[in-house]
């Protein structure tokens, strides 16, 4: 994502349920690659929500309120799943809107097959 994106672009932030102590740690280490460049100016943080049991219809909701309070000037899309990452991107596609990066967190070899986002990472067995 921070490779992929321009001096001031604006991100989205779709973050795990946070009554997960699991989404705190991927919102924390997410954070640290991405705070200085919010602090810098170099990327915007245009929204970010909480997404409550990591339900992607949350996530669908939020980010269309993203959509809308943005007027669509995203650019990136970093979320703590696969599954809210995807529901981002059919929110996106509704709107005819699809041309920004999204990432999400693997937690299933099966979530690795699907194509759709630009930075996944693999979340490794314990």
């Amino acid at each position: 994502m921070i490779n992929n994106t321009a001096d001031g672009d604006t991100l989205v932030m779709l973050k795990g349920s946070p009554t997960d102590p699991n989404a705190a740690v991927i919102h924390n280490s997410q954070l640290r690659a991405l705070t200085p460049l919010y602090e810098s100016g170099a990327r915007v943080m245009g929204y970010e929500n909480w997404t409550q049991g990591w339900d992607p219809a949350i996530a669908r909701r939020s980010m269309d309120q993203a959509l809308t309070q943005l007027n669509y000037n995203v650019q990136g899309v970093v979320s703590s799943n696969d599954g809210d990452a995807g529901a981002a991107m059919e929110e996106q596609g509704k709107g005819g809107y699809s041309s920004c990066l999204r990432s999400g967190l693997y937690g299933s070899g099966a979530a690795a097959d699907v194509a759709w986002q630009t930075h996944p990472m693999w979340l490794a067995p314990a």
